[in-house]
């Protein structure tokens, strides 16, 4: 059995490995230019044919010995992080946000952002793990949020 010093080295290299995919993930979604892009990139990483997130783009660090599971762990705290940072922001944010977002596609994003419109389900968006009164909340913004963000492309 390993000494308890040694675990704790193991457990920080294994701290280290993940604060590096954690940052090397956070480089990734900051060079998407809108918060709702990165909502959405982190959204679209949920595979529920295996149960985990998956980031496909991590290079050297996933060769690491973070496991599958580790690495859909730190992406759905950032997924987490991300829609909280969205729902603290002000409606006006949100809209010009999101408009700045369905904009960048042109006259396709006005049919994808009024496609998103029509489901009236947004819970795709959301961590797996949201808690009931987060994913309700977010469903009332983003009824408020989608047609003032349509009417800034319209």
């Amino acid at each position: 059995m390993a000494s308890p010093a040694l675990r704790i080295h193991r457990d920080d290299g294994k701290a280290a490995q993940l604060r590096d995919v954690k940052a090397r993930i956070t480089e990734q979604l900051e060079a998407i230019p809108t918060l709702f892009g990165r909502i959405a990139k982190a959204s679209n990483a949920w595979n529920s044919r295996t149960g985990l997130y998956e980031w496909d783009s991590l290079g050297e660090a996933a060769e690491g010995p973070c496991t599958p599971a580790e690495i859909s762990g730190v992406v759905e705290r950032i997924h987490e992080e991300l829609v909280m940072e969205w729902l603290n922001k002000q409606v006006r944010y949100q809209a010009a946000d999101m408009a700045a977002h369905f904009r960048r596609d042109g006259a396709f994003g006005l049919r994808k952002l009024w496609t998103l419109q029509d489901r009236r389900d947004y819970r795709h968006l959301l961590p797996v793990s949201v808690p009931k009164f987060q994913a309700q909340h977010f469903q009332l913004e983003m009824t408020i949020v989608l047609p003032l963000a349509a009417a800034r492309l319209e």
